[in-house]
């Protein structure tokens, strides 16, 4: 069984939608997300002084399974 870190980084385009955004990623891609059975942990971060091509909002997830190629493609069909 293989351990995977896959690391996340995102921007708003619109700050008036960061809020928005947040309360989406937090109350339903999160959930999504870890209701794949190889994602352990998922820990979201908000850098506060981002260089210009920086991403602002950051996501790490945990994923432990002996084949990250299936895992992934479960995600991607979990998230489209």
């Amino acid at each position: 069984m293989g351990k995977y870190l896959l690391l996340v980084g995102m921007n708003v385009p619109d700050k008036a939608k960061e809020k928005e955004f947040n309360d989406w990623y937090n109350t339903i891609h999160l959930p999504d997300v870890l209701e794949i059975s190889e994602f352990e942990k998922a820990t979201r971060w908000e850098n506060i002084a981002p260089a210009e091509k920086d991403a602002k909002f950051l996501a790490l997830y945990e994923i432990e399974t002996p084949d990250i190629e299936a895992t992934m493609k479960k995600l991607e069909a979990t998230i489209g």
